[in-house]
């Protein structure tokens, strides 16, 4: 059985009475690269808050990874990363600074884990945009 990374029915959202998502449906099969384009205000915003958990969809499903984003959230977070346009660190802090801060480690070294050990103390301003993400 080829397992769903991302499965969503019928999906739907409003905000202030204007209809964001309008039966979205997607399927990613694990192991598939995925990009979600479009224009301002085409609705990616409320779908990955969506998808991660943050906000509560008025109508469809979503699955990641095969548990249902409103009876697991705990299983869906620790399926996914995310990361935004901009990076949300404290430039002033070292690398490890930040990990311990944000409380990441999750049981990993993630400075091991991305082969950026060696930067493990470096301030963070002197890092590039990918190191930061």
């Amino acid at each position: 059985m080829n397992q769903l990374a991302i499965d969503v029915k019928g999906l739907q959202k409003k905000f202030r009475g204007k209809r964001v998502l309008d039966g979205i449906g997607l399927a990613i099969p694990k192991g598939k690269i995925f990009a979600l384009l479009g224009p301002n205000g085409a609705g990616k915003t409320a779908f990955i808050n969506i998808f991660s958990t943050l906000i509560v969809p008025d109508a469809g499903t979503v699955k990641v990874a095969g548990y249902d984003i409103g009876g697991n959230k705990k299983e869906v977070k620790s399926s996914i990363s995310l990361t935004g346009q901009f990076a949300t660190v404290d430039e002033m802090l070292t690398a490890t600074e930040n990990l311990r801060m944000m409380g990441c480690s999750l049981g990993f070294h993630f400075l091991k884990y991305f082969d950026l050990m060696e930067a493990a103390n470096r301030r963070v301003k002197t890092f590039s945009e990918g190191m930061r993400r």
